[in-house]
């Protein structure tokens, strides 16, 4: 499986799973979150591809992380509960052992939010796994 298929499996998946406007990594039309409560910035990040055997016919896996980052505007006193309510919807769409079009959900973490530049942001990454033909 190509880099690509398994990006667009993961942005696949996020985008069915959630309703709030996606900012793209390396786009060529920049994302402007202006007049939004909420977003979603999703970043693909390969890691490294090993042998699965020494013949040919063995083929490769292709592991890294999937990381996406919830923004809420920090406006009030529990701007951090709409933030936790769509990371647990997203970990139940990418619970560990997960497979969508050849990708394997391998793990989950997520960090402790923060507050930068008024928006409230909590990140979910996810560790997937991916087998590829030689």
């Amino acid at each position: 499986m190509s880099q690509l298929l398994i990006r667009d499996a993961l942005l696949s998946n996020l985008t069915f799973n959630t309703l709030l406007p996606i900012a793209f990594e390396n786009s060529a039309k920049p994302f402007n979150p202006k007049g939004l409560d909420s977003y979603i910035a999703q970043y693909f990040l390969p890691n490294i591809t090993t042998s699965r055997g020494k013949a040919i016919s063995s083929g490769d896996e292709s592991i890294g992380i999937y990381q996406i980052s919830v923004y809420i505007r920090a406006m009030g006193d529990y701007y951090d509960n709409p933030a936790l309510m769509e990371i647990d919807s997203l970990r139940k769409a990418f619970y560990i052992g997960a497979v969508f079009d050849g990708v394997r959900v391998t793990g989950l973490s997520q960090s402790n939010g923060t507050v930068q530049n008024g928006w409230f942001k909590i990140d979910l990454s996810i560790n997937f796994s991916s087998y590829t033909a030689r």
